[in-house]
């Protein structure tokens, strides 16, 4: 079934439509249908059914409640059910700075197209928090725009040209699944809290660095750019693309050992400081597990190598390539991936780790030593039959 209602701000008019007023919100929608919103409502909304679509779209315009913002945190709010912004469509918040609230099981937001949100956009929905099964999500797409923050427990999806203005935050206690394809977050991904992030980036600008302390994070990045660095305690990392400026720092200090594996993208430092400082502690903990990080390539320090890299505690560091040396407090020599690595390697006081430089041919020479191998085997058969029909003359 579809609705198209035009929202008034006469609660009158709102009874004769169907709309039911509660202490939660001026209007809300609670039972299954679609529901357009053309016009402007300066009133607080509420999506709670699981079966609601609210759109706003072009010339639809959501202003809080100003003169009573304490109705509920938000100028829009869906406890279940969706809400999508689109054509030009506005969510404004109110005196209270949220503009759109994500409270409960099911709650999905979509930006698109030019949509544009002024305040910030709120969810604490706990748990792990994949795409199909999130119990809350947010797209933002096309060129829509967030004036505001993103703090958010569940999955967000940011592509195209979109734009937030502010930073991504994880809410304490909650999991926050990033995935970056596009678009531009000029402020931070700032998670924080002990616990688990994901941060999957194929594409996208994060320009105020991710930073993560004391929470895990697991981190797979292909494409992209991140200034700021990246700066967490426990994580999985894969970096196969993409460039980060201002260089990756990892200091665990809680139970879960860290892995970074490094086959390409480009990493740079800021000056004097280190491109890639990592350490383990286990301060919390007896555990003599040890974290790894291994480098296969990738572009390290072309535009700025800091101080190089610092290795400390509880850290395993393997290199892949050729050629690599490691002498006078300097790692050189070609990655695996034929760049070539020339950084300062220095180790901490309480470094108990190992440093293994894995030493392979390059591809031309294997290819040379197999046709070397093929023609030795060719020549000792050849000689193995002359001798035999020497023998039998």
């Amino acid at each position: 079934m579809e609705r198209n209602r035009t929202c008034l701000t006469a609660v009158s008019c709102l009874v004769a439509m169907g709309f039911v007023i509660n202490a939660d919100a001026t209007i809300l929608y609670d039972t299954a249908g679609t529901y357009f919103i053309n016009t402007t409502v300066d009133d607080d909304v509420l999506t709670d059914n699981a079966d609601a679509h609210v759109v706003v779209g072009n010339n639809g315009v959501i202003r809080g409640n100003a003169s009573n913002p304490t109705v509920y945190p938000g100028a829009v709010k869906v406890r279940r059910g969706s809400l999508e912004v689109a054509g030009n469509g506005r969510i404004i918040a109110g005196t209270n700075p949220n503009a759109i609230d994500l409270t409960s099981t099911g709650a999905v937001v979509t930006l698109r197209d030019q949509a544009s949100v002024t305040g910030n956009i709120y969810s604490a929905s706990p748990g792990y928090n994949p795409e199909l099964s999130s119990s809350a999500r947010l797209f933002v797409q096309d060129h829509a725009v967030v004036n505001g923050n993103v703090t958010l427990g569940g999955f967000m999806r940011v592509q195209d040209q979109a734009l937030i203005l502010g930073d991504v935050r994880g809410q304490g206690f909650t999991t926050l699944n990033l995935d970056l394809r596009g678009g531009t977050i000029v402020g931070a991904v700032a998670l924080g809290g002990a616990d688990f992030h994901r941060i999957t980036m194929s594409g996208g600008a994060i320009l105020g660095g991710v930073h993560g302390l004391p929470s895990w994070l697991d981190m797979t990045m292909s494409d992209g750019y991140i200034d700021g660095g990246i700066r967490t305690s426990n994580v999985v990392g894969s970096f196969r693309g993409g460039q980060v400026v201002g260089g990756i720092f990892i200091t665990p200090s809680q139970a879960s050992v860290s892995s970074l594996n490094i086959t390409g993208g480009a990493f740079d430092a800021y000056g004097g400081d280190w491109l890639l400082a990592f350490s383990d502690s286990h301060s919390y903990y007896s555990s003599t597990a040890f974290s790894t990080l291994d480098i296969s390539g990738g572009q390290f320090g072309y535009g700025n190598a800091g101080n190089g890299f610092f290795i400390d505690e509880w850290v395993n560091f393997n290199i892949y390539g050729r050629d690599l040396v490691y002498s006078n407090g300097w790692l050189t020599g070609y990655l695996q991936d034929g760049n070539w690595f020339n950084n300062q390697l220095t180790f901490g006081s309480n470094w108990h780790g190992t440093l293994t430089i894995h030493n392979v041919p390059e591809p031309g020479t294997l290819a040379l030593l197999a046709v070397g191998l093929i023609s030795m085997g060719w020549v000792t058969r050849r000689r193995a039959g002359l001798a035999k029909v020497r023998a039998r003359a």
